[in-house]
């Protein structure tokens, strides 16, 4: 990040810079701060790392709530048809 001309000490301090920014309605430093984060996170593997991560935890948590994740599914799934009829106007 230092090279892009951004110094920030972690991905924490970004994202207080990016709400910060963003509610200020600075969306140009957003915009700049945001691309840095990214490419800087492609460079030095960190975006891949937290990619494998996500997928080793995913895969954990899937194993250990699969009835609890089929029941939220089941849910979900049953409760679309009836918030359409009570969404459509007749």
């Amino acid at each position: 990040m230092r090279g892009q001309g951004q110094a920030f000490g972690s991905p924490g301090e970004i994202r207080v810079a990016l709400d910060n920014s963003r509610q200020n309605g600075t969306e140009a430093r957003w915009r700049r701060t945001a691309v840095a984060e990214a490419t800087c996170a492609l460079r030095t593997g960190f975006a891949a790392t937290a990619h494998r991560l996500d997928r080793h935890y995913e895969q954990r948590i899937r194993a250990r709530y699969r009835q609890e994740l089929a029941t939220w599914r089941r849910l979900a799934l049953s409760a679309l048809p009836r918030a359409r009829t009570a969404t459509v106007s007749p």
